[in-house]
């Protein structure tokens, strides 16, 4: 793990030893960057791990390219989310993703490896713009749910209607739109109180300024309670979560609040209409549009009969293919499938089912 990390103490208990390397989560220093690589090689030589599991961007990168120099042939890297280099459009960026094609491409071409998408839309565009071999890329939904720690809770249907965004407080999770929505459902004089959950993250060229956070919080806009441990005790407490997010992996956040029985209003974007069927478990609107994103969160926050079967629906959807135990064994074939050198059959459908979305009309 990176130097700056902190290793999770569940982790040394069950078994797994630390290894630390330096990496900077969003620095582009070609220094720096070599030197990343330069530690990952020395570890991979050094420990002869029969397969290497990469997650995110930057690690898949320069874990392949340090595994191929370590000859070490099975991987399995993972793409949680396409991060910076898709949500952002700068010729800079553009010019960044195609070096990151062709050089991925290169360094996976000699391995036995999978690359593991959360979403549909994430494997077609490595399979099409990436032109990575159809075969190599696999579809497994999200990280897995623990569902006794989310347990299904009756919403409290009394008092002030509660509305809660959990994540980072990145400009890139929906942040300012949901503030702006909030403000503009506040003007209407609903009876609804709207949370923000979550620290700001410095490292993230995308973080929110903590003065901004205590200025909303301040102004009574919004209440920014800061990051919170235990999800499944917040929501039992609102009633309607809300990721207004520009783009996702699959957002375990989501899946969390399904466990938990609540209905959902996201943005219709890669992974959050993974999870969320419009007019099913949960409502879409269109990302960075602070006005669609109130008339949408307005209609579930005045009808309790709307939101109670969709809430229901979305404990369902995660029990039939989101809990921990459906996503271990997804994983487990993997490193199975290289060990053998057998083709697996895969748990999980590998084409993008059709889907419909439902044009919203603002409530009266």
């Amino acid at each position: 793990m990176p130097f700056d990390g902190s290793p999770d103490e569940n982790a040394t208990q069950h078994g797994f030893h630390i290894h630390r390397y330096r990496l900077s989560r969003s620095g582009l220093n070609p220094k720096d960057e070599i030197l990343t690589i330069y530690d990952l090689v020395k570890l991979y030589k050094k420990v002869q791990p029969d397969i290497l599991h990469h997650v995110a961007m930057k690690a898949v990168l320069y874990g392949s390219i340090a595994a191929r120099i370590a000859d070490i042939d099975k991987t399995v890297n993972l793409f949680p989310g396409l991060g910076y280099l898709f949500t952002h459009k700068s010729l800079k960026i553009k010019i960044l993703k195609r070096i990151f094609f062709r050089v991925f491409r290169t360094v996976i071409a000699r391995q036995k490896s999978y690359l593991v998408f959360q979403n549909y839309i994430d494997r077609k565009i490595f399979t099409t713009l990436g032109k990575m071999p159809k075969e190599q890329c696999v579809m497994i939904p999200g990280s897995g749910i623990d569902v006794d720690k989310y347990p299904f809770v009756p919403e409290n249907n009394k008092g002030p209607v509660r509305i809660v965004l959990p994540a980072r407080m990145l400009r890139t999770k929906g942040v300012y739109e949901f503030v702006e929505a909030a403000r503009i459902l506040k003007k209407q004089k609903l009876n609804a109180e709207f949370i923000l959950a979550g620290d700001p993250d410095p490292k993230n060229r995308d973080s929110i300024p903590i003065e901004q956070l205590q200025e909303w919080n301040k102004e009574g806009v919004v209440k920014w309670i800061g990051w919170q441990e235990d999800l499944g005790k917040l929501f039992s407490e609102c009633n309607i979560v809300c990721l207004p997010s520009y783009r996702e992996g699959l957002p375990k956040v989501l899946l969390e609040a399904g466990a938990c029985g609540r209905a959902v209003v996201t943005t219709d974007v890669p992974g959050c209409s993974e999870v969320i069927k419009d007019e099913d478990n949960g409502l879409l609107a269109p990302k960075q549009s602070a006005v669609k994103l109130a008339k949408i969160t307005k209609k579930l926050i005045t009808n309790y009969n709307l939101r109670q079967p969709m809430g229901l629906k979305g404990r369902k959807i995660v029990l039939k293919k989101y809990t921990s135990n459906q996503i271990i064994k997804a994983n487990l074939d993997l490193y199975i499938s290289l060990l053998t050198n057998n083709q697996i059959g895969f748990s999980y459908s590998q084409e993008e089912p059709a889907r419909t979305i439902t044009n919203h009309r603002p409530t009266q």
